[in-house]
């Protein structure tokens, strides 16, 4: 009886250390430049830019333009396609003036540069 009350008093025989062990891992190449710089977008070319230029001139005569076909002619495009993020995968076009100032994002904005309004989705000015 006393051998049991002394073992219930002893304080519990301290637990084995499991071994961990390492699995192997491969040998580590340093970081190269490539790593850290994102791809360039690629732009695609494959657009046909007639169909821009029309696309563009019929969003100018809703704005009010007197000569769509006019203010639309002389508009180049480019599209870039987004690498990373949510919407990778995505192209966004940009519309480069005649005179070779700075890239618009929407046709909205090519509105604005020739002084109209820009029209809204719900059909009034915007």
């Amino acid at each position: 009886r006393l051998k049991a009350e002394a073992q219930a008093l002893a304080p519990p025989p301290p637990k084995r250390a499991r071994r961990v062990t390492e699995s192997p891992q491969p040998p580590r190449r340093p970081p190269s430049p490539q790593d850290h710089d994102p791809p360039a977008p690629r732009r695609c070319e494959k657009r046909n830019a007639s169909a821009d230029t029309r696309a563009l001139a019929e969003y100018l005569r809703v704005c009010g333009a007197q000569d769509p076909e006019k203010l639309a002619s002389g508009w180049t495009f480019s599209y870039k396609t987004r690498m990373f993020g949510n919407t990778a995968g995505t192209g966004d076009r940009y519309f480069h003036p005649p005179d070779g100032g700075k890239q618009l994002r929407s046709m909205a904005e090519v509105a604005r540069w020739h002084g109209l309004a820009a029209a809204t989705s719900r059909g009034g000015p915007g």
